[in-house]
């Protein structure tokens, strides 16, 4: 076990147009204690598809999404040593585990695996990435390319894999909450890697649209778009883009606004000082992965809370209504700040 980066606590910014009676919502993440992270290092472990690893039947935390083991199923764990197919990687490579069962998803694998190899990037030549089969999209081949990684030992479904020599980089934050540090070094390595394409000029004013998703839209898509555009924004929609069509768009925005979703976490491309509107449901509190990603990328943070078609829906399921008159005075205030 060796350290990566130490403890630290990470104090953010409150949200450029944050109201008084919204303290509650933002006040629990405006301050975090940052956890140590550190590169476990492996002999003979069990791996399966979803990241998790075992040695016997002693399964290491670390490679949970959330670190705190539930209680075993031994019966479910038993079936998965004695009856799984069983694989036994060749002696000799060093190989590397950085993924978890959420890592498929564009959000996570930028802000929870992407950082996981920045952190060991320096050794990356020297080992074999384990990924699961289906990580072959668009954003995931060429952010591996990015980062010069070309040896990859592909982990099929309903496989234990006995790994002899295996290194693990341990999440570096909670879900929805970030290392700084390495949140900005990671925006620098993606825009040196991509290049600005002339092609993919959308101005430094974009809305994205969630109109063609098939949940969590904007119920007054018309309006909204027909504002905007009266105040210079593109409206866009990412389904329409490369990956590196995205970061050449968002590497240029100075002002985004969007819905709650993963076409927020393309702020990662956005420089220091950009602004971003985020279009939400009110919550607990527990929806904040926007306001932390902007604070910790150096984004001043707007918001807007919406009126959900269903209050009994969550946050990820349901769409919302933009009241025009406060939208206005938002980017209004968006715009001029």
């Amino acid at each position: 076990r060796q350290q990566l980066y130490p403890a630290q606590l990470v104090t953010r910014p409150w949200p450029v147009n944050m109201r008084e009676e919204d303290r509650h919502f933002f006040a629990k993440n405006k301050e975090y204690q940052l956890p140590p992270s550190w590169l476990l290092h492996l002999r003979h472990a069990s791996v399966y598809w979803d990241g998790l690893v075992f040695h016997g039947l002693r399964l290491y935390p670390e490679t949970l999404i959330v670190p705190d083991p539930p209680p075993h199923n031994w019966r479910g764990l038993l079936y998965m040593h004695l009856r799984m197919r069983r694989v036994k990687l060749p002696t000799g490579p060093r190989y590397l585990l950085a993924h978890d069962g959420w890592s498929l998803n564009y959000y996570h694998w930028l802000v929870d695996t992407m950082p996981r190899l920045l952190a060991v990037r320096e050794q990356l030549p020297s080992f074999t990435l384990l990924l699961p089969a289906e990580f072959t999209t668009d954003y995931h081949r060429q952010t591996l390319q990015a980062l010069g990684i070309t040896n990859i030992e592909y982990l099929q479904l309903h496989t234990r894999y006995v790994v002899p020599d295996l290194t693990v980089p341990t999440s570096l934050a909670r879900i929805a909450s970030y290392n700084p540090a390495v949140m900005r070094e990671l925006r620098e390595v993606l825009l040196a890697a991509f290049p600005r394409l002339p092609h993919a000029n959308r101005g430094e004013r974009v809305y994205i649209s969630r109109a063609r998703a098939p949940r969590r839209k904007v119920m007054n898509e018309d309006e909204v778009t027909e504002y905007l555009r009266e105040q210079g924004f593109a409206i866009i929609y990412l389904e329409e883009y490369s990956f590196a069509e995205q970061v050449s768009i968002m590497a240029g925005v100075r002002y985004l606004v969007s819905i709650h979703g993963a076409g927020l976490t393309n702020m990662l491309f956005m420089q220091p000082g950009s602004r971003v509107l985020e279009l939400q449901m009110q919550d607990d509190g527990t929806s904040h992965y926007y306001y932390t990603l902007s604070a910790d990328l150096d984004i001043g943070y707007y918001y807007q809370f919406c009126v959900p078609n269903d209050a009994s829906l969550t946050v990820q399921e349901a769409d919302l209504l933009v009241d025009m008159a406060e939208l206005r005075r938002t980017v209004t205030q968006l715009l001029a700040d």
